[in-house]
């Protein structure tokens, strides 16, 4: 499912629950342009995830 532009807020909420115990990691830009300015889906968020 592609999630339309959300919020920081909503971004750091989606994270955490899709990273859950993995944490995630910050990288500057990148999350934030491609979810809150445009549309990402669950795998765009998993890549933010700690392996």
């Amino acid at each position: 499912h592609a999630v339309s532009a959300v919020s920081l807020h909503q971004l750091v909420e989606a994270l955490l629950f899709i990273c859950g115990d993995r944490g995630l990691f910050y990288q500057p830009g990148g999350i934030v342009e491609q979810c809150c300015n445009f549309c990402c889906n669950y795998y765009d968020l998993e890549n933010y995830c700690n392996t």
